[in-house]
């Protein structure tokens, strides 16, 4: 991707507009798909704007593109930074696509929420989805909860979980896993600088 902003910058700075250069490039490429070529275009050109507003477009950070490499952001609040470059991926050719489409989607709505609706309202948005919940659940007919018996010594219960553990090999797996995730993971979240 980052080549093909290079090139595209290249070709403008020759006088020759990227517009132009990439609606030749989609006849060559045989694109058939005229909503796959548009959005292809679209986005090349999105991404050469955003590297020039971002100063990006200067010879050490073309030198950069055209090895592949990301330049480094010369520009604005992120001066010093690397840009990353978005990826062009057709519906066609990656159907799971939805999938990420949902995640950028669904927080840019959030932020969209919370700067016209304010944060207070948001919350109590978030609290009245819950509602659904709560009488899904009042609705339900489940039959009456009896309570197993208790077992005459905890310590000997406790002590035929681990001789279940000790004799399923999964269930070891799992729980020294989350042992280690338990002890060396959740802290370092916490040792991190804010």
């Amino acid at each position: 991707m980052q080549k093909t902003v290079y090139w595209l910058a290249t070709a403008r700075k020759e006088g020759e507009g990227p517009a132009k250069v990439l609606d030749r490039a989609v006849v060559l490429a045989g694109y058939t798909n005229a909503a796959v070529a548009k959005l292809t275009k679209d986005a090349l050109l999105r991404n050469l704007d955003i590297a020039d507003k971002l100063g990006c477009l200067d010879d050490a950070g073309l030198a950069e593109m055209r090895r592949g490499k990301a330049p480094t952001v010369m520009k604005g609040p992120y001066k010093g930074d690397q840009l990353s470059v978005d990826h062009i991926i057709p519906r066609a050719v990656l159907p799971e696509l939805d999938n990420v489409i949902t995640r950028v989607v669904v927080p840019a709505m959030a932020d969209f929420l919370m700067a016209h609706v304010g944060l207070t309202n948001c919350f109590l948005l978030n609290g009245l989805s819950f509602l659904a919940v709560i009488v899904g659940l009042l609705m339900m007919r489940l039959p009456k909860f009896v309570p197993p018996a208790k077992p005459a010594s905890k310590g000997r219960h406790m002590l035929e979980g681990f001789t279940y553990v000790a004799g399923h090999r999964r269930v070891r797996i799992l729980l020294l896993l989350f042992g280690v995730v338990g002890i060396f993971g959740w802290s370092y979240s916490v040792l991190l600088p804010a």
